[in-house]
């Protein structure tokens, strides 16, 4: 089967999301074939996708659209391509009984951090709300001209933007996958 680099990544990728949405049979699949992405590369499934060096599918999934493999958060088709490998070893991990019991990424110091770091940002975000909701209060109590209030607002809204622009996000943060919605039963 002679596929070309970005079909065969494409396959792959669609391979991965069936093992997710457990569309294959996971009996069949050794979860040590996914154990890594330079394992996953020399994996060869008939009718499905053949083995392809590391490299070359690094180089395809970067410079493929990110629109081509479906919408996805990551910067980039290659992190979306190790995630979706990583999820699938996970889960097929858990179905032999074999999985972790814990990753070195969930230590408590990552844990600290991460809530050290939420504080942080949610002390800028009231701050930033303080200031500007005190500014606008200013702007309210004087009757003065309409045209001079517009630029103490404008003023404000500036002085603030250059002070906590770096709370303001440019890109949505990744879903955490370990997260779920509980719905109560009323």
């Amino acid at each position: 089967m002679n596929l070309s680099k970005l079909q065969n990544a494409t396959n792959r990728i669609n391979w991965l999301q069936d093992i997710l949405n457990e569309k294959k049979n996971m009996h069949a699949i050794n979860a040590e074939q996914l154990q890594d992405a330079k394992s996953f590369c020399s994996l060869e499934i008939d009718s499905q996708f053949t083995a392809l060096s590391y490299n070359t599918l690094k180089a395809c999934l970067k410079t493929a659209p990110n629109d081509h493999f479906r919408n996805h958060t990551f910067n980039d088709n290659w992190s979306y391509f190790l995630s979706l490998r990583e999820k699938a070893h996970s889960l097929l991990l858990a179905r032999s009984g074999k999985s972790k019991t814990a990753r070195a990424s969930d230590t408590p110091i990552d844990y600290k951090l991460a809530h050290r770091n939420a504080l942080w940002h949610a002390n800028l975000c009231a701050n930033a709300y303080l200031q500007l909701r005190r500014d606008v209060q200013g702007i309210l109590k004087t009757n003065g001209d309409l045209e001079l209030d517009y630029k103490r607002l404008e003023k404000a809204l500036k002085k603030s933007w250059s002070t906590y622009k770096q709370i303001i996000s440019s890109e949505p943060e990744r879903p955490t996958p370990k997260l779920t919605i509980v719905k109560a039963n009323t």
